[in-house]
């Protein structure tokens, strides 16, 4: 979160570099180089992407540095696939798989470009295996409790928090919340925001015990997306009146988040990446990933709408 109040949606941060003619010139001839260089067997999808980027430019400049091996060649490609259209990202991510087979990066890039679930989860878990290769049982060890302030094991941290994401949404919600325990166990500071997809598993899953440990265990945690699903668990496992409180709260932290929930408001079609606390944008990403658990609670969103209404609870103008 910046001095202003506004930070990244979880899960979107990705870096973004700007588009320059010669960058896009250099990068095109590098990673050319690099790829014979290494006299790797090219697929046909990646010599066509070449073959498309000498045409039309690619997305941005690649520097392989002198003397790094393999893994280090395969994540510059993966440094500019980020900044890439989904298309350039799906083609420099097979790319830099055929430099190095262990780049857990690409394969989560590879994930995230397809709309099969059933291939993504796929994907994922390859990146989740390439990640254990790389980092070996002894950085496990080693780096356990800071897991995430060690900047190698970050792409194994992100091929497993999209696997726990993916098996949610084929419905496999004990193999997800394994994922996501072990997530937390590596880095219990939880830079990634692993609680907020942890704690939406436990709503689907309906165990109220182990939410109740993931509320209670980030209690410090005053964001709308946290105070929203705070609120909820109290109404479902204690009633309306206990979890008043919670809810004021909650309106607090964002009064927007009720008008997308009881669709007074409609959501956006794609939430920005980044949002401002208290914003609009911040409510609609918030409603987007609540609304199925406010939604399967009965009487939530009456209560919800009653609670709104009250003085003192009407959402400011803006």
């Amino acid at each position: 979160m910046d001095e202003n109040g506004w930070y990244e949606v979880a899960g979107s941060a990705r870096r973004r570099r700007r588009h320059d003619p010669e960058r896009v010139r250099r990068s095109v001839e590098n990673l050319e180089r690099l790829l014979r260089e290494h006299d790797w067997h090219w697929s046909r999808e990646s010599r066509e992407f070449l073959a498309q980027l000498n045409g039309q430019g690619a997305p941005a400049e690649l520097d392989p540095r002198a003397g790094s091996d393999d893994l280090e060649q395969a994540q510059e490609l993966i440094y500019q696939a980020w900044g890439a259209t989904s298309q350039q990202r799906h083609a420099l991510a097979r790319a830099a798989i055929e430099i190095c087979r262990d780049c857990a990066d690409a394969y989560t890039l590879l994930g995230d470009t397809t709309e099969d679930i059933d291939q993504a989860c796929h994907y994922y878990r390859q990146g989740v295996e390439a990640g254990e290769r790389v980092l070996g049982l002894d950085a496990f060890v080693r780096y356990r409790g800071r897991f995430w302030q060690v900047d190698e094991t970050r792409p194994y941290m992100r091929a497993k928090l999209s696997l726990a994401d993916c098996l949610c949404g084929q419905g496999r919600y004990a193999e997800a919340s394994r994922h996501f325990e072990e997530l937390l166990h590596l880095n219990p500071n939880d830079d990634q925001g692993v609680r907020y997809w942890y704690s939406l598993c436990l709503f689907a899953m309906g165990d109220d015990e182990a939410l109740q440990h993931l509320l209670d265990r980030f209690a410090w945690d005053a964001t709308a997306p946290w105070t929203y699903a705070r609120a909820l668990f109290l109404y479902r496992t204690r009633g309306p009146e206990r979890a008043r409180n919670a809810l004021r709260q909650a309106l607090e932290s964002n009064r927007h988040v009720p008008d997308f929930l009881l669709a007074i408001e409609e959501l956006p079609a794609e939430v920005p990446e980044v949002v401002g606390i208290g914003s609009k944008e911040e409510a609609a990403a918030v409603a987007e990933a609540l609304c199925e658990a406010w939604e399967d609670t009965p009487g939530a969103l009456a209560w919800l709408r009653a609670m709104q209404r009250e003085p003192g609870n009407q959402t400011a103008e803006t």
